[in-house]
């Protein structure tokens, strides 16, 4: 609404107004009234109105002076004036004072609302001309972004691929594109997988950009180089080195959430700036992905292996203990680090690897009540091993053997598929996080739609209706405790405002939260 004020020296008129203006109608509200120029005057200051009525003839100040007075306060404040005079003077300081509207007392309420009506149209269009400069200019800016953009992108796709580059050349280019050159990072991964490729710099530079105290601080170049996904982070001049070390936690962040190959991800940090350096990097990153893809001597990255093989066996039986008693998200992370150290241990036999694995998965499966073997279920999966060729594959097929054993010992099992299961156990586990129907079936490695239908076949209701009766349950035990206020409660489950929380959890309990409480 228009916020709108009323100055004139006429009591009876002004009463009349505040009472029976056409307020409403007009889409006003009237804030404030005074008496004489001075108080007018003041009033405006204070409360920066949209539109100011004001008579001409006044006490202590005119209308007309009072409106020269508080044009530079307000240069955006429409201005009517309701004057007895019809004198020619006034309309020319009128005109002057660019004066939206005039009106000759004694005025119709109809005449009035005419009046604020044009004044209202006058806002519109004037929202309207900034809104469309404001979109030309970013419209502007983002061309010119997507330019520099790709010109940095072509300029370092060749810095990688040409078999020389003499440095005049990169000096030359580096400049051109005024790239940063306080030093930089070259994230690699594998571009094996539609999800990746159809990635750029745009969408990764739109992530950082929530991360308002570095984003200035960096340019991000991506693109695809051969079957390698390639993401380049400039840092400026003079960034600190606790700057870029955040700058570059954030980055490997984005990027594994991005893809589904997030243990082949490496990277490399160099201070300087030495661009005709970066292709000598850029390989030897490329041979330790190739090395670690294929169980050979970068496996894994990180601290030394924390066991020999001596205690081995003892290893094994820690793991699957924490396995047996965790969640299946957590018990998932443990199999995946056994894999990873495994194959550390092991390398560069990939016969020792897969036999190692083979050895834990037949632990894995006695530990689970005692199962038989058989051609089927768990202990079918372990013949799997003996063709895998890298740490996905192995973390895959012992994902599989874990989903069987879950199957085979939970009653729950006998009604569910050991995805459905290994997906409801997600939920449940993942109640205050992202677990979108696409998250979860990315997580499972498996589309959206299968996902859904096979949920929805096998528990009778829709994924949605399952992540609604996990994220009520979890509120209603949060609602215990009453240090958690019933806002703080919904925006743990993901609900950004009361209103939608109060709505969803009285539809599904019949209760409000408070009464809950």
């Amino acid at each position: 609404m228009y916020k709108v004020v009323l100055i004139d020296d006429n009591e009876i008129f002004l009463e009349s107004l505040k009472k029976n203006g056409p307020w409403n109608e007009t889409d006003c509200c009237l804030e404030g009234v005074a008496y004489d120029g001075i108080s007018g005057k003041k009033m405006i200051e204070e409360l920066r109105p949209d539109i100011i009525i004001t008579d001409i003839s006044m006490p202590e100040m005119d209308g007309l002076t009072m409106v020269e007075a508080i044009r530079k306060e307000c240069p955006g404040s429409k201005i009517l004036i309701i004057t007895g005079y019809d004198k020619f003077e006034y309309a020319q300081k009128a005109l002057q004072l660019k004066v939206n509207q005039i009106l000759l007392k004694p005025v119709s309420l109809h005449d009035l609302q005419c009046a604020l009506s044009a004044i209202g149209e006058e806002f519109k269009k004037e929202e309207e001309r900034n809104n469309n400069f404001i979109s030309l200019q970013k419209k502007l800016d983002l061309n010119k972004r997507n330019y520099e953009r790709e010109q940095r992108k072509r300029m370092f796709q060749l810095l990688l691929t040409l078999p020389c580059c003499d440095q005049a050349w990169i000096d030359k280019q580096t400049e051109k594109h005024e790239c940063y050159d306080g030093g930089y990072t070259i994230f690699v991964m594998p571009a094996d997988q539609k999800s990746i490729i159809e990635k750029d710099s745009a969408v990764i530079e739109s992530e950082m950009e929530k991360y308002r105290d570095i984003a200035p601080l960096i340019q991000i170049v991506s693109f695809v180089n051969s079957s390698y996904y390639i993401t380049l982070v400039l840092y400026k001049k003079y960034m600190r080195k606790d700057k870029i070390s955040y700058a570059e936690e954030k980055m490997r962040n984005i990027l594994r959430d991005f893809g589904d190959q997030k243990e082949y991800l490496l990277s490399v940090t160099c201070a300087d700036n030495h661009f005709y350096r970066m292709q000598d990097r850029y390989e030897k990153l490329i041979l330790q992905l190739e090395e670690r893809m294929y169980f050979l001597y970068e496996t894994v990255a990180g601290d030394q292996l924390k066991f020999s093989e001596s205690h081995i066996m003892t290893y094994f039986e820690t793991v699957i203990t924490n396995v047996k008693t965790s969640k299946y998200e957590d018990g998932v992370l443990a199999l995946d680090k056994l894999v990873e150290e495994i194959s550390q241990f092991y390398t560069p036999d990939l016969v020792l690897i897969r036999t190692a694995l083979n050895g834990f998965s037949v632990l894995l499966v006695r530990a689970f009540d005692g199962m038989e073997y058989g051609e089927t279920g768990a202990h079918g999966l372990m013949n799997g091993f003996n063709t895998v060729m890298n740490i996905k594959q192995a973390k895959e097929q012992l994902h599989a053997i874990y989903r069987e054993c879950l199957k085979q010992r939970s009653g729950e099992d006998k009604k569910y598929s050991a995805l459905v299961l290994a997906v409801l156990q997600y939920v449940r586990g993942n109640v205050y996080g992202d677990i979108s129907l696409e998250r979860t079936a990315r997580y499972f490695n498996v589309s959206s739609g299968y996902l859904s239908g096979l949920v929805k076949k096998e528990t009778g209701i829709n994924y949605n209706q399952i992540v609604l009766q996990e994220k009520i349950n979890a509120a209603k035990e949060l609602l215990k405790h009453p240090e958690y206020s019933i806002e703080e409660i919904g925006e743990k489950i993901g609900y950004t405002n009361y209103i939608s929380f109060y709505k969803a959890f009285k539809k599904a309990t019949g209760m409000s939260p408070r009464e809950c409480r």
